[in-house]
C-alpha cells in the first residue's frame, strides 16, 4: 500500500550455471579491474563506459558496435569470472540483469544508476558488497574503483 517493491531480475544465462568450482578458480585469480559486455543505447549512459576499455584492465565493449574494444573477443563468462568489479549500468527497465549476474559470478557489481531502488533494501546494505556511481561520474570509475582500498575490496 503506497509503495513499490523492487524485486531483482535473477540470471538467465551464464550466471545461472556457474559452479562453485569456477567461483573457486575464480577467487584470487581477478586479473581485470572492471569489466562491461553489453548492448550499448545511444540514449544511456553505456556508451560513455565503452569510452573507458583499455584492452588491459578494463573491459568495456558494446555487443551492437561502437566503443574501442570489440565484443567478439571477450567471453560474457569468462569477463564476469575475471573481473574484480562488474557494471551494471541501467538497463531498459527497473533493473538490469547484470547486477544479479555479477553477485552470482562472485565479482563486486558497480551500479551506475541515479534512481533505482535496489532490492530488498530494507534488509540488505548494499554499500556492503556493491559499489554506487552517479551517471554523471561514469568517466572517473577507474579512477573511484582504484581508490577503494584493497582491504575493502576483499571484505566486499
Amino acid at each position: 500500500p503506497g509503495f513499490d517493491l523492487p524485486a531483482p531480475l535473477l540470471p538467465n544465462g551464464e550466471a545461472a550455471r556457474v559452479s562453485p568450482a569456477e567461483l573457486a578458480a575464480a577467487r584470487g585469480r581477478r586479473s581485470l579491474l572492471a569489466s562491461f559486455k553489453g548492448v550499448c543505447q545511444s540514449s544511456s549512459r553505456r556508451p560513455q563506459l565503452a569510452k573507458l576499455h583499455n584492452g588491459r584492465d578494463l573491459i568495456m565493449v558494446c555487443t551492437n558496435g561502437g566503443g574501442r574494444g570489440s565484443a567478439q573477443h571477450w567471453d560474457y563468462k569468462t569477463l564476469m569470472l575475471s573481473s574484480v568489479f562488474s557494471v551494471a549500468p541501467a538497463g531498459n527497465g527497473l533493473h538490469s540483469f547484470r547486477l544479479a549476474e555479477a553477485i552470482f559470478f562472485g565479482s563486486i557489481p558497480v551500479i551506475v544508476d541515479d534512481e533505482v531502488t535496489l532490492p530488498f533494501c530494507s534488509v540488505l546494505d548494499w554499500r556492503r558488497f556493491s559499489v554506487r556511481i552517479r551517471q554523471s561520474q561514469v568517466s572517473q570509475l577507474p579512477q573511484l574503483l582504484r581508490a577503494i582500498p584493497p582491504a575493502e575490496v576483499a571484505r566486499m
